[in-house]
C-alpha cells in the first residue's frame, strides 16, 4: 500500500512540484496547465456553457472535430442552435432538471447538426456549477460521438 502511496506522491510531485519547492503561484500555475491539459484531450468534446445565454463559453479541439465548426464559429452559437430540431424539446426538458435542482447531472443521448448539414448523434453528460449562493454560475458538458453504434 505504501507503494502505491508513493507513486502517486512522485505522480503529484511531478505534476505540481514538491511542496517545499513550490510557491502558491506556481502551484495554481501548474494547477492551471494540468487542467487545460485535461480539457483538451481529445478523446471527447468539452464545452463550458452559460447558463444564462447557453452560448459556448469555452470549447476544446474535440468539439470543433465533432460539429465541423471553428472555436470563433461556436463561440457565436448556442448550443440549442447545433441540437437537431427534432430533439430539442428532449435536450430542454433533461436540461432544465438541472436547472430545477431535480438532478446533479444528466446523461443523454441527441442528435447535433454538423457544420455541413450532417447529424451526429451524441451522448451527452451534463453538470451545473454553482456559485456558494446556489446560482448556476457555469454548465460543462462533454459530447461523446456514438453515430457509429448506431
Amino acid at each position: 500500500m505504501s507503494n502505491i502511496r508513493n507513486m502517486k506522491q512522485e505522480f503529484i510531485n511531478s505534476v505540481l512540484g514538491s511542496p517545499a519547492e513550490a510557491s502558491a503561484d506556481a502551484l495554481q500555475s501548474n494547477m492551471n496547465q494540468l487542467l487545460n491539459s485535461f480539457f483538451n484531450l481529445s478523446f471527447v468534446g468539452m464545452v463550458i456553457l452559460s447558463p444564462k445565454t447557453h452560448r459556448f463559453v469555452h470549447i476544446n479541439d474535440q468539439t470543433c472535430v465533432l460539429t465541423g465548426y471553428s472555436r470563433e464559429e461556436l463561440l457565436e452559437k448556442t448550443w440549442r442552435e447545433i441540437t437537431h430540431p427534432d430533439d430539442l424539446e428532449y435536450a430542454l426538458t433533461q436540461i432544465f432538471k438541472l436547472y430545477n435542482r431535480e438532478a446533479d447531472s444528466v446523461i443523454f443521448e441527441h442528435r447535433i447538426i454538423r457544420k455541413n448539414g450532417s447529424a451526429a448523434i451524441v451522448t451527452a453528460d451534463v453538470k451545473c456549477i454553482s456559485r456558494p449562493d446556489g446560482d448556476i454560475e457555469y454548465v460543462i458538458a462533454t459530447a461523446q460521438d456514438i453515430t457509429q453504434r448506431r
